[in-house]
């Protein structure tokens, strides 16, 4: 599964994508990348035969 996100990391905002197994490897990731953040929203990103399946959810 590949998650979306913006954060605001002080300075500006920015919009990051990593795949993560699950929800809790994606914010271990964005912890271990970035420390301090706000995470504004996330989406998760659901690609089966071409087609794109989205759930957005807040973080």
């Amino acid at each position: 599964m590949v998650y979306v996100a913006l954060l605001y990391e002080g300075v500006g905002q920015r919009l990051v994508r990593y795949e993560a197994s699950n929800e809790a490897d994606f914010f271990a990731k964005l912890d271990a990348r970035f420390g301090c953040y706000v995470c504004l929203w996330f989406t998760e990103e659901l690609i089966e035969n071409n087609e794109n399946l989205h759930t957005q959810s807040p973080c």
